[in-house]
């Protein structure tokens, strides 16, 4: 049997922005990194982790916008929350 190494890693959670909260998320000296939306899904309901992402290059809040989060059943109740 091959041993295995694994590392823990807790990842503490901020928000929840909305939409229309983007702007708050792309200040270029700290809006980087993991992040994750939430929101209806058709068969596992409201509020459920719909996307996992990461902004690298851009700030999450421009990350975020290029996508089409916005023509979601329900796009109003989506959530995003970012790695601190």
């Amino acid at each position: 049997m091959q041993k295995r190494t694994m590392k823990l890693i807790q990842i503490d959670w901020e928000g929840s922005f909305t939409l229309d909260e983007l702007h708050l998320l792309t200040d270029e000296s700290h809006d980087y990194g993991i992040y994750q939306i939430y929101g209806k899904h058709l068969v596992y309901g409201k509020d459920v982790l719909l996307y996992i992402g990461k902004a690298d290059q851009q700030t999450i809040g421009k990350r975020v916008s290029q996508e089409i989060w916005w023509i979601t059943n329900d796009s109003n109740h989506l959530k995003i929350m970012r790695a601190v």
